[in-house]
């Protein structure tokens, strides 16, 4: 149930990526996604042209590294902090997933 709650939540999100044809559209988009209540399912939004696009952008992906971690990397420590964009709500939640992680 917990996990059909989190795909219905990266639907629209799913969507709205076929129209992020700028970098900066893209990188509006993970940050709507990786903030969204509900949502905790990122890989299907990974593999989206629009958002892999972020690769090629120095200025944006940051992003996609951001995106990366929280579909694989749950929020495990990096090495890649310092590039990650800043944003506090973004790093509140990558630190509430180190803290669910390791209390698994």
């Amino acid at each position: 149930m917990e996990q059909t709650r989190a795909l219905n939540a990266l639907e629209p999100f799913l969507a709205l990526s076929k129209s992020a044809n700028s970098p900066r559209a893209a990188a509006d988009l993970v940050t709507q996604a990786t903030s969204a209540p509900h949502t905790y399912v990122f890989a299907e939004l990974l593999q989206t042209p629009n958002i892999e696009a972020l690769r090629q952008s120095s200025e944006y992906a940051p992003y996609l590294i951001l995106l990366e971690i929280f579909s694989w990397e749950h929020g495990r420590t990096t090495k890649v902090g310092s590039q990650l964009p800043h944003s506090t709500s973004l790093h509140n939640d990558i630190r509430h997933e180190k803290i669910y992680s390791s209390s698994d």
